[in-house]
């Protein structure tokens, strides 16, 4: 998509969000601060789209400098603008393992059945999960991000699994229930990369 259309897209997007501004244009400057609010919104919800893009990209292996060149900033920029919100690496969480790998179409399955042997994901990437074992059940969720959607799962008492990958937010929660015993059936177990697939 060129600039122009890309503009003229976003600004009807922010139009959109309210129809009833554009209605009301003619009628008197009242209506500009409540445009500016609208446009303010739309700001924010632009960079959250960019930290998200940042994050997706370095988990897929793009290093910084190539980052930086995309933005017209420097490494050291890009760095300190986007690094703080990287999760940590799998060497620095003790007993945190690879899930890998697993696609968009099979990783809810995965993570459904590992989380019935305590397993649960604290990070991902790009066809991987980093997951943790605890002594109770975990499900997970994985839904199209938006602030509304967030905010009713995290009421519900769902914890969000790093940052968002767009368009895809993750969560989990504990059920409260024992793990079961034993390892995922082999299938699955033989996607647990690690020191020790079983964690025993």
């Amino acid at each position: 998509m060129d600039p122009v259309s890309l503009s003229a897209a976003i600004a009807e997007a922010v139009a959109n969000a309210n129809p009833e501004l554009s209605k009301r244009l003619d009628g008197g400057e009242d209506v500009y601060p409540e445009i500016l609010e609208v446009a303010a919104r739309a700001h924010e919800e632009t960079r959250s789209i960019l930290q998200s893009a940042v994050d997706s990209a370095r988990r897929a292996g793009h290093s910084w400098e190539a980052i930086g060149r995309i933005l017209g900033v420097s490494k050291q920029a890009a760095q300190q603008r986007f690094g703080h919100r990287q999760q940590p690496s799998e060497d620095d969480v003790a007993a945190v393992k690879r899930l890998y790998p697993v696609n968009a179409f099979n990783e809810m399955t995965v993570l459904r059945e590992i989380g019935q042997f305590g397993w649960h994901s604290v990070g991902f990437g790009v066809r991987f999960h980093r997951i943790e074992l605890s002594a109770e059940q975990w499900e997970h969720t994985r839904i199209i991000a938006n602030p509304k959607a967030i905010h009713d799962l995290e009421a519900q008492g769902w914890q969000r699994i790093g940052e968002q990958s767009f368009p895809w937010a993750y969560f989990s929660r504990p059920l409260h229930a024992p793990r079961l015993e034993g390892d995922p059936p082999s299938d699955v177990l033989r996607l647990i990369r690690g020191d020790a697939a079983s964690g025993r």
